[in-house]
């Protein structure tokens, strides 16, 4: 057969002729033979079903009362942490952290807590500052107490105020 090239052709006009009658077979398809023509009305449960409209309420007075309650300021502080501003002896900064109610006492990845840090710095501010938000002067950390830590900033008001304080 595919030598000849003349029964190649009569092949391909007997194939298309078989499908030529495949398709004649099938429906023809239109967008009007799908759409139901005027004749079809809906069925009566087919019909869309009116809409009731609730009765207005008077709004809750909690409500009202919430709303009249002003929002509160939004407070971005400078840093997210106590232990950065301690570092940076940015004292407005740790006071701005702590007027939005960051953990005083949170201790860093080597177990020192700002307070810590402020005594080793011997800076009384800061130690002042941290004492009056409440950080602990009892905790230890790698270095010992906070006495230790005071010793190492070597600052005598430092001393006194974490003495004054509790500290062991």
């Amino acid at each position: 057969m595919p030598g000849n090239p003349g029964k190649v052709i009569q092949l391909a006009v007997v194939l298309m002729a078989v499908l030529g009658m495949a398709f004649a077979a099938l429906p023809a398809l239109s967008v009007a033979a799908m759409s139901p023509g005027p004749a079809a009305a809906p069925a009566a449960e087919d019909k869309p079903k009116p809409k009731r409209r609730a009765a207005k309420r008077a709004p809750e007075p909690a409500r009202e009362a919430a709303a009249a309650v002003p929002a509160a300021p939004v407070i971005n502080p400078k840093y997210n942490d106590v232990m950065t501003p301690v570092l940076m002896r940015d004292y407005a900064g740790a006071a701005e952290i702590l007027r939005a109610g960051a953990w005083v006492d949170r201790s860093d990845r080597n177990g020192e807590t700002a307070l810590m840090l402020a005594a080793k710095q011997g800076d009384p501010k800061m130690t002042a500052l941290l004492l009056e938000h409440g950080a602990n002067p009892n905790r230890s950390g790698p270095s010992g107490n906070l006495h230790a830590y005071a010793g190492i900033g070597g600052n005598a008001e430092v001393v006194k105020l974490i003495t004054k304080a509790g500290a062991r």
